[in-house]
């Protein structure tokens, strides 16, 4: 009996891990890493439209396996649209992630925009005049300075990277 009791448990977790599995679907094509790096090796490459299983989520990766079980890989979070393809939402792309083997971080104002955005996108000149509104005047800067105590100091130039001391 105990030992029942124990596949059950076990089959249930099994059960609900499976179930947990969201479905996802690419973007648009692009490459299946094999690890969650930019210059990782490349396992295939996905089409637009292809059916994913998501499994785990590291940073801006997404560990996903087709839906025809034949490759398991990693993408960027923003190629992939949560669901089964039909209007619906795309990851938030709040957190970043590695960028390399190197370990260095890159963060970008553009992440989960396509190209043909990009290309096509124009200036708001009228967000562009409210955003130079908050700007603060030299003496407004001065002021501000002053009431936290802070006073004009000359500093002086740093050397030249990569120069000798005696420059």
């Amino acid at each position: 009996m105990k030992r029942f009791s124990v596949l059950a448990v076990f089959l249930g977790l099994m059960t609900g891990a499976a179930l947990a599995a969201e479905k996802g679907i690419m973007r648009y094509s692009a490459d299946l890493m094999a690890a969650p790096f930019r210059d990782a090796k490349v396992v295939t490459s996905l089409r637009e439209k292809q059916r994913l299983v998501i499994s785990e989520r590291r940073g801006a990766w997404l560990n996903v396996t087709t839906d025809d079980r034949k490759f398991k890989g990693w993408v960027r979070l923003h190629q992939v649209s949560v669901g089964d393809g039909n209007p619906g939402r795309s990851w938030n792309v709040r957190d970043t992630g590695r960028s390399g083997a190197s370990g260095l971080v890159a963060t970008t104002g553009i992440r989960g925009l396509q190209a043909g955005q990009l290309k096509n996108a124009t200036p708001n000149e009228a967000e562009l005049q409210k955003l130079n509104g908050y700007r603060a005047t030299d003496a407004q800067a001065h002021e501000h300075a002053a009431q936290g105590g802070l006073k004009d100091a000359t500093v002086s130039e740093l050397p030249r990277p990569n120069a000798s001391p005696s420059e």
